[in-house]
């Protein structure tokens, strides 16, 4: 029987991060090159999901014969949605003030109770939520699910916080509910037969999950799960008594201290289970030689260690070094502490002193955002550096560059890295472990310095931009380094690989 593949992620937003970006990728590679078309499976609650996946099928992110299950839609039946009338309200009963064009409060006559009103389009027809409002206080909230029937009830507590959630099936049968702790963590987890009959309670999503994979993922399946600490625990539970395949990707860097000795105690805890063998799996993947030398040499683990990197699925277009903004330096990152944009900052101060015109631009979105963009103003670094967001096309901004700059605490083998060498842009990241190394030679596609010494960076970046020879030299080599990472190359180390398993 041929073997089933899944790829096992937790939710696909409006907005992915670079471990789902490279799941989707991977996707792709198995499709072309192998002739394999993989499902993905996703775990949280996201009523807005499907509209999210259809989206990346139609832009090419992901192949058009994958499909997705998630496992709250597959509970709750919500394909069902689709051949049963949306929810709607009688507004007669209602005095109703118009706030925007998506936006209405309903008031009960005579009464304290009103509702807050939110669609999905303009035309008004499909609710998107409703908050519900007695005596100026919110004690309730409705979502409704993509076909327009009631999909979400939520309680509120009196700072608004959920203390029960009720899950409902397209035909109004509830399915799930979650009753949560005063710090908002889910305590238990009540699953309803199709008879409305309680059949099941657990403690946590875990559980359910566990149950959930025992029911669905069959024998002969390969499990590729990019988010271990949701998914290792109950898949290796279903792999004691299922003929499957299970495999960790390690996307990022194990040790919590990664510069101090190998066998220091902290370890990420997305990994730690699964490197010290209290999960079962068949096989890790890892990213980077580096990474795996050391894996292997502190657990001497029993499962494999399959090394295959990221795969280049950007077509190489060569644009002239002419072409270029001659001071555009860019950047794709979440903005988080762990990438420290801060340092950035930092760096094109410096920078902007010798070379006024250099500019940054920022692609990515995160919680730091208002910190960043203070910081940025006090420094009078408007014109310098530009805090871009989130985008779906990058290729137009890094054809228009010079150089990508990274200055990450640790990275595995970053995906934005393999983008940029795609597109001819020489990259300068801190020497961190693990993946700068692998793919960065430091002179020759790009330049790799001394871990937060802005200073030094700041340097480098000024002897670039004043060096035009080096920098068409490194254009040049990244180009060629990224020929190395075709979907072909990495489809065949994939093939051998899988061989071991």
């Amino acid at each position: 029987m041929k073997n089933k593949y899944y790829f096992f992620n937790i939710d696909f937003g409006k907005k992915l991060t670079g471990i789902e970006r490279s799941s989707f990728k991977r996707a792709i590679l198995f499709e072309k090159h192998l002739n394999i078309i993989p499902n993905f499976i996703t775990a949280n609650l996201n009523l807005n999901l499907l509209d999210n996946w259809e989206h990346y099928k139609k832009i090419g992110w992901v192949p058009k014969g994958s499909n997705l299950v998630n496992v709250y839609n597959d509970i709750m039946d919500l394909d069902s949605g689709r051949y049963l009338k949306e929810h709607s309200i009688k507004k007669l009963q209602f005095d109703i003030k118009n706030i925007t064009e998506t936006h209405d409060r309903f008031y009960k006559k005579d009464n304290n109770f009103n509702m807050y009103v939110v669609w999905k389009n303009i035309e008004k027809r499909r609710i998107d939520y409703i908050n519900y409002f007695y005596n100026g206080k919110k004690f309730k909230r409705d979502k409704f699910n993509i076909h327009g029937q009631l999909a979400v009830s939520q309680y509120l507590n009196d700072d608004s916080s959920v203390f029960r959630e009720e899950i409902f099936k397209p035909n109004g049968l509830r399915c799930i509910t979650h009753n949560f702790d005063q710090h908002s963590k889910i305590k238990s987890i009540y699953l309803y037969n199709d008879n409305g009959i309680l059949i099941e309670v657990f403690s946590n999503q875990e559980e359910l999950l566990t149950y959930w994979c025992n029911l669905n993922i069959k024998d002969n399946s390969v499990c590729i799960v990019d988010k271990n600490r949701t998914w290792a625990k109950p898949l290796s539970d279903t792999r004691r008594h299922k003929n499957i395949k299970l495999i960790s990707v390690i996307h990022n860097v194990h040790l919590l201290s990664p510069y101090e000795d190998i066998f220091s105690k902290g370890l990420n805890l997305n990994y730690k289970n699964i490197l010290e063998g209290k999960i079962f799996v068949d096989a890790c993947i890892i990213l980077t030689p580096q990474q795996a030398e050391d894996i292997r040499e502190r657990f001497e683990p029993k499962y494999e260690l399959l090394m295959i990197p990221h795969a280049n699925d950007c077509e190489i277009n060569r644009v002239s070094h002419n072409d270029r903004l001659p001071n555009k330096i860019i950047t794709l990152a979440r903005l988080d502490g762990q990438k420290q944009i801060d340092h950035m900052i930092n760096i094109m101060e410096l920078v902007a002193r010798v070379k006024p015109d250099t500019q940054l631009y920022v692609y990515g979105e995160g919680n730091e955002r208002g910190r960043l963009q203070k910081e940025i103003d006090i420094k009078g670094l408007g014109k310098n550096v530009f805090l871009a967001g989130y985008t779906e096309n990058i290729s137009k901004e890094l054809n228009s560059s010079v150089l990508f700059l990274s200055t990450s605490k640790t990275e595995g083998f970053p995906l934005a890295f393999l983008e940029s060498m795609s597109h001819g842009v020489p990259i300068i990241s801190y020497d961190i472990k693990y993946g700068p190394k692998a793919i960065i030679k430091d002179g020759f596609n790009g330049l790799v310095v001394e871990k937060n010494n802005i200073k030094n960076t700041a340097d480098k970046i000024i002897h670039c931009l004043n060096n035009e020879i080096l920098l068409k030299n490194m254009s040049k080599n990244a180009y060629e380094t990224a020929e190395n990472y075709t979907m072909e190359n990495i489809a065949k180390i994939w093939i051998e690989e899988l061989e071991k398993i």
